[in-house]
C-alpha cells in the first residue's frame, strides 16, 4: 500500500498491505526451498484477488499507478490485437494486453508459458 503498486511478498515484509479485513502489516514471509503444492491463480481482466487473505495479483497487474486503491489511467495508446496474434484471446483480453507496456515478446512468452501450465 505504501508504494501504491503490487509487489512480490518478499518485498512487503514489515510494510502495510491490504487484507480482506483492511490494511495490515505483513509481519513475516518465509522462503521455502522444498517441494510444495501451490496454485497460480489468474482472473479474467481484473487481475487481482485475495489469496490467503491478502490482496494480490500477478506481475502484469501494475498497469497504471495506484492512488487510494484505484488505478490512475493515463492517455496511452492501446495496442492492437494483431501485435499479439500468437496469444489465445483468453490471455490477450484477460491480461489486458492492449494496455500493457512491456515488449510483445515478454508478454507473449509469459502468456504462452501459462497456457502450457493450464493444460
Amino acid at each position: 500500500m505504501e508504494q501504491n503498486k503490487f509487489l512480490y511478498n518478499t518485498e512487503c515484509k514489515g510494510h502495510l498491505c491490504y487484507t480482506i479485513d483492511g490494511p495490515d502489516v505483513l509481519l513475516d514471509c518465509e522462503y521455502v526451498e522444498e517441494e510444495c503444492e501451490f496454485y497460480n491463480i489468474y482472473t479474467d481482466y481484473h487481475m487481482n484477488f485475495f489469496a490467503n487473505g491478502i490482496l494480490t495479483g500477478f506481475r502484469y497487474n501494475n498497469l497504471y499507478p495506484i492512488k487510494d486503491m484505484r488505478f490512475i489511467k493515463d492517455n496511452r495508446s492501446l495496442r492492437i490485437r494483431e501485435e499479439f496474434k500468437s496469444i489465445p484471446d483468453s490471455w490477450f483480453y484477460g491480461m489486458r494486453c492492449s494496455e500493457q507496456t512491456d515488449s510483445v515478446e515478454d508478454i507473449t512468452k509469459y502468456a504462452l508459458s501459462r497456457e502450457i501450465i493450464k493444460k
